[in-house]
Formats: C-alpha cells, structure tokens, sequence
C-alpha cells in the first residue's frame, strides 16, 4: 500500500498483475522514470561512471575518469551484475566493500532461466510451451514455494515464467540443502494419487488418449519412453505408480542456470 501510494502521489498510477507483479498502467517503464527523475528535484550528472569511492576528513571522494567530488553522504544505488549496459556489472559490490561492508552468499540471479544435463530427454523437445507447476522441496519433502505458469522447455532446460519465478526461490534453498529438489508437475493440480486412480480405470486404454488434450503429444510419448512403458499397454501397479509420480511429481535434475545474461 505504501507504494501504491507513493506512486500515485507523484502521478503514475498502478495495476497489480495476476502474478502480483505492480506496474504502470501505461505499460510503460518512461513513465515510471520520468515520474521518479521530476520528483527527486536534483542536479543529475550523466554518464558519468564512478570508478572508486574513498572517505576523508570532509567526508566521501566519488571520482572517476571525469574527475571528482567531494560529498558530506552517498547512497551506494548501483544495482548487482544483471544488466552491465545500465551500470549495473557488478562494480558496486566492488566499491561497498571499499567502504568495510561485507557481502552476502545470497548474491544471485532472481530471475533466471535453468539448466539440465545435456542429454537430458526433455532438451529434446526445444520448443515446446506448456503450463506446468514446479515446486521447491527440501531434501525431507518440505515445500518451500511452488508456482504455476507458462514453461518452455528448451535445448538448455527450462525458461519461461515459472522456471523464471522459481529459480530464485530453488537456487537461495540450495544454498543451506544442496538436496533440495525442484518438482514439476505437468498437469497441474491434479495429485499423484489422482492420476494413478485415472490411470486404473484407464486399463488397456491409450495413455495418448488419456493425456491427448492435456499434454502435447511429443511430451506424452517421451514421458513414455523415459518411464519406459508403451504408449497403449496395461501397466502393472509398479509402472502406473511410477509414471504417475513422472506425470504429476517429477524431480527435475537441475544443473544451475543460466547466469547474469
């Protein structure tokens, strides 16, 4: 609320997104910069890249190549490494520990597309876009956070909306359980036990059949192949209990991800 507000007071009004992402509602970052630059009423020198930042007597030396300036007070607003056209590359880290600050482990990409080996049987299916639940669990089944959004499997591994608002969340609890695991379930909100009682009263059925509609086709008969079952054959308890669990409670082996871009 307290945004919404301070936003409005300086004239950009905002629209919260199904995803409870706030923005503009022009749809336009210009709007929010503009807004921003008018209501700070100071003197913006740009570009101008600060190189070092060293503390005296009269209080802290900004200099660069352009020179230097001698300021009472500085607010370190650098940004992480996520977009070095802006500035943004990394060398603030550089200049807060020039000032005795210490750095957290918890320095990462928030929002970042992930990888799996290559070989892995879902990179063969670059391309292909789907709603999927991924869900982050620590090594004793805990679920940590979960989201349901568009992913799209790649030559890579994952990206899209979901992978995107999820790695964050998966690569910050690998950090104190490195067995934690990412889940995904690709028909969402539908249970293992669910899909395994659909499954049963399946019989000799297709599972193209079952999931036709659902799941696109190449994902359901690689899902087949890689549970190693027949597209149209009666399963035994073990393999509908397996496939199941492939279907609706997958643990993805993820590699890392894709960096600072």
């Amino acid at each position: 609320p307290q945004t919404v507000r301070f936003f409005r007071e300086i004239g950009v009004d905002l629209k919260r997104e199904e995803t409870g992402k706030l923005f503009p509602v022009t749809s336009s970052a210009r709007t929010v910069l503009d807004a921003l630059l008018t209501a700070a009423a100071v003197e913006i020198k740009h570009p101008r890249r600060v190189e070092s930042l060293t503390q005296s007597e009269r209080g802290f030396v900004i200099s660069g190549a352009w020179g230097e300036i001698t300021a009472p007070k500085v607010i370190l607003a650098t940004g992480g490494k996520s977009l070095p056209k802006s500035g943004s590359d990394g060398h603030g880290y550089t200049l807060a520990r020039a000032m005795g600050h210490t750095l957290t482990r918890r320095i990462f990409p928030a929002l970042v597309p992930l990888t799996l080996p290559r070989d892995h049987f879902l990179t063969s299916l670059s391309g292909i876009t789907l709603p999927v639940t991924l869900e982050v669990r620590t090594s004793t089944g805990k679920r940590l956070a979960a989201f349901t959004d568009s992913t799209l499997l790649t030559h890579f591994g994952l990206s899209g909306p979901a992978p995107l608002d999820i790695s964050r969340y998966y690569t910050d609890a690998r950090l104190d359980d490195p067995a934690a695991q990412l889940i995904a379930n690709w028909i969402p909100d539908t249970t293992p036990e669910a899909f395994d009682s659909e499954l049963v009263t399946l019989g000799k059925g297709s599972i193209l059949r079952l999931l036709g509609g659902r799941l696109p086709e190449r994902l359901i008969r690689a899902l087949c192949a890689e549970a190693g079952i027949e597209a149209g054959e009666t399963l035994t308890r073990e393999k509908r209990k397996a496939f199941a669990q492939m279907v609706t409670a997958y643990p993805l082996p993820i590699t890392g991800d894709r960096g600072y871009l």
